[in-house]
């Protein structure tokens, strides 16, 4: 079975970096990943928060208040992601696998966030009361029922393929050079005007 990450993973996953950078932190972990999900706020994993927990401003306060910001300087290239971030891949790969999509959503990188339990993203959801149990059950409430085509969830399936990881790796690292050539295009068409460059008094 093929894997195609959706546009809104792709879209949390720049914006967990943006985070990481924003925080001045030199990696990109678990709790990167949810603040992506939580700014994203459209896909599926942002309903299922709604669903369980009101709304979506008492997870993004409650993660605020457990993060600490770094002193890292702005990064220049890649920032690695951490074991437990990669773990979260890896978990939305098969909690994809086992319900038989061929697709990897936002909702599954929540339940792969609810899975790394040792991850900073699972010690503040669960201290909102998210639960794996509860957000697999909305997210069937949401995509349909179990009994429609490619919504079974088989608990014994197949995990990620031999080699996931690297080629996550591989991956991310072509979305964040992309990124990087989007944002000198914005630049290049967009140059400051003499206004903007500090000299005027």
């Amino acid at each position: 079975m093929n894997y195609n990450f959706t546009d809104r993973v792709r879209v949390v996953l720049a914006m967990a970096r943006e985070e990481a950078v924003r925080l001045q932190h030199d990696y990109v972990g678990t709790e990167h990943v949810l603040f992506g999900i939580l700014r994203e706020g459209q896909g599926v994993a942002a309903e299922i928060l709604k669903l369980l927990v009101g709304d979506l401003a008492p997870v993004l306060r409650a993660l605020e208040g457990r993060v600490t910001p770094g002193r890292a300087n702005t990064p220049i290239g890649e920032l690695p992601y951490t074991t437990g971030a990669k773990q979260v891949l890896e978990l939305a790969m098969t909690e994809s696998r086992r319900w038989n999509h061929s697709y990897v959503g936002t909702e599954h990188m929540l339940l792969g966030l609810l899975e790394v339990r040792q991850g900073l993203a699972s010690e503040v959801l669960g201290d909102l009361g998210v639960r794996l149990d509860a957000a697999r059950d909305e997210m069937l409430r949401l995509l349909g029922s179990d009994d429609a085509p490619g919504r079974r969830f088989d608990p014994e399936g197949p995990g990620p393929p031999p080699g996931f990881v690297d080629e996550m790796d591989r991956v991310i690292a072509r979305m964040e050079a992309l990124l990087a050539d989007l944002r000198r295009l914005r630049d290049a068409a967009n140059p400051p005007s003499e206004e903007d460059d500090g000299s005027a008094t």
